[in-house]
């Protein structure tokens, strides 16, 4: 645990400059059931994104990238921390290049985070389904 506190650490200040972005293709479709995100976007050297989860939902498929990237999954608290750089614990948390997740979202507010650490642009294929 002592590394992943370490990473939120260091990668806080990722979230508190606004990440320079450039979306290829990403769509984004949302009911009161269920959101999906698909789609590809390219990630700024040492920059992040992060996604807003359904609350007591299930959280299903892959994430792939050009470059190993870090990806979280926090709840306000961890969010917060990591903005504000304070170390904290997320939900869930996964490195690599090939992500596949399947996981269970409890309730409360939760947010999936991508973070390229690298210091070359990345390209990111997401394909997930949140639903309730």
């Amino acid at each position: 645990m002592g590394n992943i506190k370490k990473t939120l650490s260091l990668f806080a200040i990722i979230l508190m400059v606004a990440s320079t972005l450039g979306y290829a293709g990403f769509s984004y479709f949302a009911s009161s059931k269920g959101h999906s995100y698909r789609g590809k976007l390219e990630l700024k050297p040492r920059s992040a994104t992060y996604y807003e989860l359904l609350s007591d939902s299930n959280l299903k498929g892959t994430i792939s990238s050009s470059s190993p990237i870090i990806v979280y999954i926090l709840d306000d608290e961890g969010l917060e921390k990591l903005k504000t750089g304070e170390s904290g614990t997320p939900y869930k948390f996964w490195k690599g290049q090939s992500i596949e997740i399947n996981e269970k979202i409890p309730k409360g507010n939760y947010y999936l985070v991508i973070i390229n650490t690298g210091y070359a642009d990345t390209e990111v294929m997401i394909s997930l389904e949140n639903k309730r």
